[in-house]
């Protein structure tokens, strides 16, 4: 499939552990009580390697169905303060461009409408511009 859509098609129809090979042991441990694993999913795009002053697109998947049905808020922000600029902060799906080099790391909070608020930290690798 990534052959003909990309490989961000992924992001939707694949966890995380299923694309590292942990995802038995993570079964095994959830023995069908509760949400299995995470109740947001965050990434950024596998297709462009993220440079700094330039744009690399971020996004999220909200998995908590009580979540969805109460609706909610969300909220990107820079956790390593090094000066992100992110183009829409309060949109799952958005675009974030970074001063420089090195590790960062944004963190999307969700809060639903009773009040629940659950967080996903997104740790990105960004080389230097060319």
């Amino acid at each position: 499939m990534t052959d003909r859509l990309g490989m961000n098609v992924l992001h939707g129809i694949v966890l995380p552990q299923q694309r590292s090979g942990r995802i038995w042991e993570k079964l095994i441990q959830w023995n069908g009580n509760g949400l299995f694993l995470d109740p947001i999913l965050t990434w950024h795009d596998e297709e462009a390697i993220p440079i700094a002053n330039s744009k690399v697109s971020i996004g999220a998947y909200i998995r908590d169905l009580r979540i969805l049905e109460e609706g909610f808020s969300s909220l990107w922000t820079d956790t390593s303060n090094q000066a992100v600029t992110i183009e829409d902060n309060s949109s799952l799906h958005t675009s974030v461009s970074f001063p420089s080099s090195g590790s960062f790391t944004l963190r999307l909070s969700i809060t639903s409408g009773s009040g629940f608020t659950t967080h996903s930290d997104l740790v990105i690798e960004v080389a230097e511009s060319i």
